[in-house]
């Protein structure tokens, strides 16, 4: 049995469908049309990776459990712990390989078109069985594929790309960014990397207006041009501190020596050793201790009462909780999104976690499996606009970056889009393509267009940066793959349809909006042209259960305590 394995990156038309195969494995996905087509081209089955499930995610806890207490630095910190997370969809990809292939006949022979992290974990699955093509000249440039990476990425965030790399201990950032005003009294201290953690945390901090909130932004991204009067902004390179001494940087690189030396002992953990995944640890430990000593001087430097993280699973902005818990200090935890997968891996490390209504507790505990005991109901602020139900100017399609999830934009655009517009068409409407903060408005623009035919280019706008609700007050109705936008446009009264069939991700968020009367599931893209037929069926989705604003006492005492806190400067 010959099977060919095709690059996340590849052109299906432009691979090696010229010679035979038995099967054709597709590392990324563009739905079951796509499968159909390249079946047809190739003469033989085309399929996908299989996504993840509930005992993929058990293995992924279970492989970050092993190690845990070995990597611990001078201040109890176990970062192993910490940074494990950022390995899970290496993990998650090499689970649904070994299911993928347990199919596969013992003798099947593999061909990969190009090398990538799952073409080197088939290698070691199936050891002597898988070979690379060789590259056709002219194809396959070296630096092309990353070249049409970075193509998807905005300038800005190439530019934070780089910081991170190549500075990610602030030694020269320090020196180029302005010290925060110093703030009297009693403060919350909020810790971001991203521009929607930022969001978040500013909703939170406009229900105590008559308290102090200092907002410190791990990238520039982070911070915000407007910003409440409570609350000053300051980047986390003002607070870094010269080089110190490397003896604990020492101990604990001779220690992450010994817990590899444990890793070869458990076979998923090897897999990702000889892969190279790990070799990126000493760098980040050395960074590590870097952006642990910057969070220390903050609190050192400002009069810091409690912590609040709306994105804890980045390991830069859990720290500051890990040292709010060592000072005694209150640290609670939210996430800026719908719905959060990582905590299937790795439970909060925060007093409490702050839920937005009963469809995030329901998801954290039945699909995560986190303890209610740590939940409570309190979502930030928001304000219900009233919606005008005779809105009938837009059509909007949330999109994603879904090429980093192992998707096919250009072939979920064509099968979605065109559809759309032939409603917009037909409804007189504009279609709005809304992208996420990681998609680049010039490559999708040019992506969208492509798939389109010429007549309905004109009815497309293409938009970015953050969602407005007054797109929404002018939304017929939205479409997405599994957006956490439709929570947002579900907020507003606008009927939400979910393209079910397209679905890859492995994070359940479809089944959860479905379950909560977010979203209508769509069974294929004809079911796209019904929905004007369907939206006589539309029912207000029942607000309370997704979304419920915290009262400001309440906020009050999960920061505070029983003490009353009024700080904010006058």
């Amino acid at each position: 049995m010959r099977v060919l394995v095709l690059h996340p990156d590849e052109n299906p038309k432009r691979a090696g469908h010229s010679r035979n195969w038995d099967m054709v494995v597709d590392l990324a996905n563009g739905g079951p049309a796509s499968h159909r087509q390249y079946s047809e081209l190739f003469h033989c089955p085309f399929v996908s990776v299989p996504k993840a499930g509930p005992a993929e995610f058990r293995r992924v806890a279970a492989a970050f459990g092993f190690g845990q207490g070995r990597l611990v630095d001078d201040l109890g910190f176990d970062w192993w712990k910490l940074l494990s997370i950022r390995f899970y969809e290496q993990m998650l990809h090499l689970f649904t390989l070994e299911r993928l292939f347990q199919t596969c006949p013992r003798e099947a022979e593999f061909f990969t078109t190009r090398s990538s992290f799952q073409s080197q974990v088939l290698k070691l699955i199936r050891p002597g069985r898988v070979h690379d093509l060789p590259r056709p000249p002219g194809r396959f440039a070296r630096g092309a594929h990353v070249t049409r990476r970075v193509l998807r990425l905005r300038p800005r965030q190439v530019l934070e790309i780089l910081a991170d790399k190549y500075d990610g201990d602030y030694r020269i950032r320090r020196s180029f960014v302005r010290s925060s005003r110093r703030l009297r009294g009693p403060l919350v201290l909020l810790p971001s990397a991203y521009e929607n953690a930022s969001r978040t945390a500013f909703a939170y901090a406009r229900a105590l207006p008559d308290v102090n909130f200092l907002l410190v932004a791990t990238r520039q991204n982070a911070r915000l041009k407007a910003s409440p009067q409570n609350v000053a902004q300051s980047h986390l390179a003002s607070y870094a501190l010269p080089s110190g001494d490397n003896q604990e940087l020492t101990r604990l690189l001779m220690a992450w020596e010994c817990l590899l030396d444990e890793f070869w002992h458990h076979h998923e953990l090897s897999i990702l050793i000889k892969t190279g995944c790990f070799e990126i640890m000493p760098p980040l430990l050395k960074q590590g201790l870097a952006i642990r000593d910057s969070w220390l001087n903050v609190f050192d430097s400002e009069p810091v009462a409690a912590v609040l993280s709306s994105d804890e699973m980045n390991w830069l902005t859990r720290l500051p909780i890990l040292i709010a818990q060592r000072r005694g200090l209150p640290a609670l935890a939210c996430h800026h999104g719908a719905l959060d997968v990582r905590y299937s891996f790795q439970k909060t490390s925060a007093d409490k976690f702050l839920v937005k209504g009963e469809m995030e507790r329901d998801y954290l505990i039945e699909v995560c499996n986190c303890s209610p005991e740590q939940l409570e109901i309190a979502a930030p602020y928001s304000e219900v606009s009233v919606r005008n139900k005779r809105a009938q100017q837009s059509i909007v399609f949330f999109s994603e970056p879904y090429e980093s999830f192992g998707g096919r934009g250009r072939e979920f655009y064509r099968e979605i889009l065109p559809n759309l517009a032939q409603v917009a068409e037909e409804y007189g409407c504009e279609l709005v393509l809304k992208l996420h903060p990681y998609e680049s408005w010039r490559e999708r623009s040019r992506l969208a267009r492509s798939v389109l035919p010429v007549r309905q280019r004109k009815l497309l706008r293409v938009l970015d940066g953050p969602l407005r609700k007054e797109l929404l007050r002018r939304t017929w109705f939205a479409m997405t793959i599994s957006s956490s936008a439709a929570l947002d446009s579900a907020l507003e009264d606008v009927p939400v349809f979910l393209c079910e069939w397209l679905d890859i991700s492995c994070a359940g968020y479809t089944g959860e909006f479905i379950k909560f009367g977010v979203a209508r599931e769509l069974p294929s893209a004809n079911a796209i042209l019904n929905v004007p037929q369907l939206l006589a069926a539309h029912q207000s989705v029942n607000t309370h259960e997704l979304w419920q604003s915290v009262e400001p006492e309440r906020l009050r005492h999960l920061l505070f305590g029983h003490t009353v806190m009024c700080t904010h400067d006058p």
